[in-house]
């Protein structure tokens, strides 16, 4: 993913809206971070329809998330998962925005916790 690409993903990142963002009472006992997010699984890796058709996708890490946002390889934005407080696995369905499954390929996310760290990581889907 080009540079330019992935910087206006991060910043599209921290502008999104507070309405999105876990409670401050939810997250009280968590200190905020500017570090990064260590620890997140994404599995299948890679998903292949030949042996885990109607399966989701699942994002994991050891701390509450707030959202996995998915951009294709050409980093265009594809979808954006919310996550409840606290919750500490999101699933994808493998769908954009509009319902429609996405195509094979690989596909790059952002994931971000309830105290503001980030990962960022590749996925393939092989359909």
């Amino acid at each position: 993913m080009p540079k330019t690409l992935l910087l206006a993903a991060l910043l599209f990142a921290q502008a999104l809206p507070a309405a999105a963002q876990c409670s401050r009472s939810a997250a009280a006992g968590l200190r905020p971070s500017s570090g990064n997010l260590e620890g997140v699984k994404v599995r299948p890796n890679p998903w292949r329809s030949d042996k885990n058709s109607g399966q989701t996708l699942k994002f994991g890490s050891s701390v509450g998330l707030q959202w996995v946002m998915v951009f294709n390889a050409s980093g265009k934005w594809v979808r954006t998962l919310y996550c409840r407080c606290q919750e500490t696995e999101k699933e994808w369905d493998l769908t954009n925005d509009v319902g429609q499954p996405v195509k094979s390929g690989i596909y790059v996310y952002l994931i971000r916790d309830v105290t503001g760290r980030q990962s960022r990581g590749t996925l393939a889907v092989l359909r």
